[in-house]
């Protein structure tokens, strides 16, 4: 943009301010409130012009309305009454001066909170804050910590549900700089009116440090000048919308994205001139401060992380999207990872561009199997049921079969590349619902917008607005988590304690849990303590104890102060919520911690190693930890009680027959090497399948010292067939039986099992009620 160009708009606005303020000083009170301001600084050696006698709000009129050059801050004498004018800001010349003796300067930088336009007020369009550290914020989220609200969209399946049909659903999400939450929603029904497309549906501002307060939704649905009936992923920037879709140009159907802006009153302007071509799947919008222009990406984006050829377009410096002359006509094809349910541009504050993809873990039901569409949907049907109620005890330990997974990368849009910066799967929003229908997730719609003043970024997954086999309502779950800024908090260390051991009971305590922080040379830094856990805490959550501290810890020491056992079988130290350091196994040898030595007894002595004690200490680092009791007494009691945990994976799946699976009681005993039964364990539920074959049998027996033998044995006449024996020796292979496919032990108290289906696949053509095997 010429510099005439760039003075006549600072004009414009200085006469639309006049007509709109009545009044200089009311001008300038305005203005002032455009600009950041930096205590105690300056720009030094970089000043066009300066002016005497003035306040510090008639500084900002005139850098507002200079005509000489493009004014972008100024230094304010707060002695004199004076001001420097500058062209240049603090990233342009490496920072400001901060060493002035008594500090008599505050610096003011022009932020572009304001846009200024063509010649209409309504022109003035808000821009997205900045973030300082992209990559920081993005390594903060997890499902785990996602908080969850309903949305009420009232009254959108009166109006717009009648177009819907099974595959519509949520396709976007996003949230503009004033805070209201979007949507897209795909609606390709077309017999019922209203006849429109697909829907914008935005809410009013949403706070995410008070999420109980109601929002108030909107729709956006037009014939003429909306969106397609299957629109796609969006991203906002400032209060303009980006979203993937099609239309047709004479006759010819081409894919890209639309823009439109959603003013503060509510109201949608679709801006015609933005049209971008490119890919429809993955959309992204954003605005880059330090070179003040936007950038846009359309390609056709993937469910699984993987890279596809975009196109990234750009403005040219201090265009603005709301004029019609506005293009983004420079272009460059780059491979980046772009996801089709959210591909979000981030810059950061020094220019750096990023994209922020949500992707799902998986595609579809059962990929790459000859069964067909109904056979898939029913086994991830009884499949996610099934996980979820493992997921009630287990929680987050239950894995499923769409999980989210972020990845970022840094785009060089100069030398067209892009590379992966980070990439983590962050599990799920919900801790026992598995089902992918049922809770927000990435294969739905996710995003990432930066919010607020301390330029936060707000993660956001969305569920299914329309569920599979329910009735269509408004409801729509929504998870969100607000993902900090390097140096807006102190440095939050905290531990996150699973105590939750399958085969014993009673793992919670009514004593107090203490988690002390210290630092390397062993000094108190902070501590954080909850009064008892309850079983509820074990069974559904982990325990999590968080201090703020000065500075950095290395070690923590959890404490207890009674003789209520409490039994600790993993804990995950954490730092400015990123994992640091994961110790324990799950559901394997723990810390019991009591002042009775003798909670470590009964069924807690194979994962206590029969040893309890009043406080443990664990590294950040890594490094070994001298000073615990813990390791003394434990290495002393495992001598004296050689506890052995054996675990079970037996297949029963075998080519060329059915109904393999069974729901009769599995029992595994174990025994020294005189036959002498030294442990046993036993497992009762229905691995069946039906034609896609059984469940693997899976469970542990924990033995009074190593075993010899092992003997495999069922309680009724439902037979089970044992096609390969895997033995695991506290976590490590110590024995297989059998081959796949090949002919199978069959398990049953009927003989004549083995001699209808099974027959010429059943060992030895019989069936017994129990085998033994030697390890």
């Amino acid at each position: 943009m010429r510099k005439t160009e760039l003075t006549n708009r600072r004009a414009r606005l200085a006469a639309l301010l006049m007509l709109a303020g009545a009044g200089a000083g009311g001008i300038a009170h305005a203005q002032l409130e455009n600009f950041e301001r930096t205590p105690n600084a300056a720009i030094a050696g970089h000043n066009n012009l300066r002016l005497d006698n003035v306040t510090k709000q008639q500084c900002a009129s005139a850098c507002m309305t200079v005509r000489e050059f493009s004014c972008k801050s100024f230094d304010y004498h707060k002695n004199d009454n004076a001001c420097d004018l500058s062209d240049a800001t603090a990233a342009d010349v490496g920072g400001l001066k901060t060493d002035y003796a008594d500090n008599p300067y505050d610096h003011y930088a022009m932020n572009d909170l304001v846009e200024i336009l063509a010649q209409r007020p309504e022109d003035a369009v808000t821009k997205s804050p900045v973030v300082e550290d992209v990559e920081y914020a993005i390594r903060q989220m997890t499902g785990r910590k996602a908080s969850i609200f309903e949305a009420d969209l009232d009254g959108f399946v009166d109006k717009y549900g009648a177009g819907m049909h099974i595959g519509d659903h949520v396709q976007g999400i996003t949230m503009t700089a004033g805070g209201r939450l979007v949507v897209s929603i795909s609606r390709q029904e077309h017999d019922e009116a209203p006849r429109c497309g697909g829907v914008l549906a935005f809410s009013s501002p949403f706070d995410p440090d008070n999420p109980d307060r109601t929002l108030d939704w909107t729709y956006y649905c037009h014939s003429d000048d909306g969106l397609e009936g299957h629109p796609s992923a969006i991203q906002a920037a400032g209060d303009i919308v980006a979203v993937g879709t099609s239309w047709k140009d004479f006759g010819v159907r081409k894919s890209g994205s639309r823009y439109y802006h959603i003013s503060p009153e509510g109201e949608v302007e679709h801006l015609w001139h933005l049209k971008t071509e490119g890919g429809r799947d993955a959309t992204g919008l954003v605005y880059n401060r330090a070179e003040g222009r936007y950038y846009t990406l359309n390609a056709d984006g993937l469910i699984k992380s993987g890279y596809v050829d975009a196109e990234i377009c750009r403005t040219e410096r201090n265009a603005s999207l709301m004029s019609r002359s506005t293009k983004f006509d420079d272009c460059r094809t780059i491979s980046v990872p772009a996801s089709g349910q959210g591909s979000n541009l981030i810059a950061q504050a020094d220019g750096k561009l990023f994209l922020a993809s949500a992707f799902s873990s998986d595609v579809g039901h059962l990929e790459n199997t000859d069964y067909p569409q109904w056979v898939r949907e029913g086994d991830y049907g009884v499949r996610c049921v099934a996980e979820g109620a493992g997921a009630i005890a287990a929680g987050y330990d239950v894995r499923t079969k769409y999980e989210d997974v972020v990845v970022l990368a840094e785009i060089d849009f100069v030398r067209g590349k892009a590379k992966t910066v980070y990439e983590a799967n962050i599990e799920r929003t919900q801790r026992a619902q598995t089902c992918v229908q049922q809770r927000p997730a990435f294969r739905f719609a996710g995003g990432f917008s930066p919010y607020g003043k301390e330029g936060r970024i707000l993660g956001l997954w969305s569920g299914r607005q329309n569920p599979v086999g329910q009735v269509h309502t408004d409801e729509l779950e929504i998870a969100y988590q607000p993902l900090s800024q390097r140096g807006t908090q102190s440095l939050d260390y905290s531990v996150s304690i699973d105590c939750e051991v399958d085969d014993i009971g009673n793992e919670s305590t009514g004593n107090t849990i203490t988690a002390t922080f210290y630092s390397s040379s062993r000094r108190k830094l902070g501590s954080a303590s909850t009064d008892g856990v309850t079983a509820a805490a074990c069974t559904f959550t982990w325990v999590d104890l968080e201090a703020t501290l000065d500075e950095s810890a290395e070690y923590v020491t959890i404490s207890t102060n009674g003789d209520d056992g409490f039994m600790v079988d993993r804990i995950v130290l954490e730092k400015d919520g990123d994992e640091v350091r994961t110790y324990g196994l799950n559901n394997d040898k723990g810390w019991c911690f009591s002042t009775d030595r003798g909670d470590a007894d009964g069924s807690w002595n194979y994962a206590s190693d029969g040893v309890c004690v009043t406080e443990h200490t664990w590294s950040y680092s890594g490094q070994p930890v001298t000073f615990n009791q813990w390791d003394t007494l434990a290495a002393a009691a495992s001598s004296n009680k050689p506890k052995v945990r054996y675990s079970l994976d037996i297949d029963c799946d075998v080519d060329g027959i059915d109904n393999e699976g069974t729901d009769d009681r599995i029992t595994a005993v174990f025994m020294d090497a005189n036959k002498k039964e030294i442990g046993r364990g036993s497992i009762k539920e229905n691995t069946e399948r039906g034609i896609l074959g059984c469940y693997d049998i899976e469970f542990d027996v924990i033995t009074d010292g190593p075993a010899s033998w092992y003997r495999i044995e069922t309680d009724g006449t439902d037979g089970a067939m044992l096609d390969q024996i895997f033995v695991y020796k506290n976590g490590e292979e110590v024995d297989v039986e059998g081959v796949s496919n090949d002919r199978a032990w069959c398990l049953s108290n009927d003989p004549d099992d083995a001699s209808r289906s099974w027959k010429g696949h059943a060992a030895y053509n019989t069936c017994r009620a129990s085998w033994e095997f030697e390890l």
